[in-house]
């Protein structure tokens, strides 16, 4: 009895054994057949992630080049799309097709430095780039550097920034390395030639309101209030009749989001309607960095790479 118990046993083995031979085998032939590699097998993984959007509202416009792999600010110039890197990366604006995200120039303002450019705003003058991230709260060399809207062109590869626009907050009175400050900053927009700053509160995940003329000089930025936003704000943008003001922001343990203020007084941004829209989960979309008005209800959006998801730009339909 014990002897049929393990001849059973070892029966059922050999089995198992030659099933799973049998199935590696099959598996082996049919990529060989198919003439796939590793890469291709990526690649198709990623053309299916890139297919499947959580938002009805939400359009994938184009997986960006991976000189763009962390890109940071978004403006819409002159019907041309300008975005640049992060900290780490290149100092560089980078002009994009609207329609279809391809890269269409390089310009490197040779004055400035990229210590961490993390967004654009602009008036009919001038654009503003936003050096203001400050990770670790550390950062005494904030500054908002200015480039000629006409200096920026398919044609030209440098720039020169006419001046900087150097400040400090009222409210930071230390520069301790940390990682749980309210003292970094990625979103700014332009208004009645004034610069407001949106913060990326990484203590109480709000955001808080400053202000800043648009001239080169030193100055103390003027705090106007706070705003709970359930997250990191990482971008700004303001419609071109400055009615609507666009924040977008994600939460790494769930969504990304978009808030629109409207019907604001100038001296308060968040004093009006303030609306919040949900786009997706961040594992599904990235990590959510540039936004810039198309039109009244529609938004340019740019998301830096993250695993699993390459960086994108989209489109995003406003409720």
């Amino acid at each position: 009895m014990c002897f049929l118990m393990k001849f059973k046993i070892y029966l059922h083995t050999i089995c198992y054994v030659l099933l799973l031979l049998a199935l590696g085998l099959t598996t082996i032939s049919f990529i060989a057949c198919s003439g796939s590699s590793k890469q291709d097998t990526e690649n198709i993984v990623q053309q299916q992630s890139d297919s499947v959007l959580p938002n009805q509202n939400l359009q994938l416009i184009a997986t960006l080049n991976n000189k763009i792999r962390e890109t940071s600010g978004l403006a819409l110039l002159n019907d041309v799309l300008i975005t640049h890197n992060d900290k780490g990366r290149s100092n560089q604006i980078m002009l994009l097709n609207p329609d279809n995200g391809n890269l269409l120039q390089m310009i490197t303002p040779d004055n400035i430095q990229n210590n961490d450019w993390e967004d654009l705003a602009q008036n009919e003058k001038y654009l503003f780039i936003g050096d203001m991230g400050n990770n670790e709260g550390e950062r005494k060399n904030l500054a908002i550097h200015i480039i000629a809207i006409n200096d920026i062109n398919k044609n030209n590869t440098e720039v020169k920034s006419i001046g900087s626009i150097n400040f400090t907050y009222p409210d930071q009175t230390e520069f301790d390395v940390s990682k749980k400050h309210n003292f970094d900053c990625e979103a700014i927009i332009c208004l009645n030639n004034q610069l407001y700053l949106f913060t990326k509160n990484r203590l109480d995940d709000k955001t808080n309101l400053y202000v800043l003329p648009t001239t080169p000089g030193n100055y103390t930025a003027k705090y106007i209030a706070s705003f709970e936003v359930g997250g990191r704000i990482t971008g700004a943008d303001i419609s071109s009749n400055g009615s609507k003001v666009a924040l977008l922001g994600f939460n790494k343990k769930s969504d990304c989001f978009i808030w629109i203020l409207k019907d604001f007084e100038v001296d308060n941004l968040f004093s009006g309607q303030n609306k919040k829209q949900i786009i997706g989960t961040y594992a599904q979309v990235g990590q959510m960095e540039g936004v810039a008005f198309k039109n009244d209800s529609t938004v340019f959006i740019s998301s830096e790479e993250i695993v699993n998801v390459n960086a994108r730009l989209y489109l995003f339909s406003l409720n």
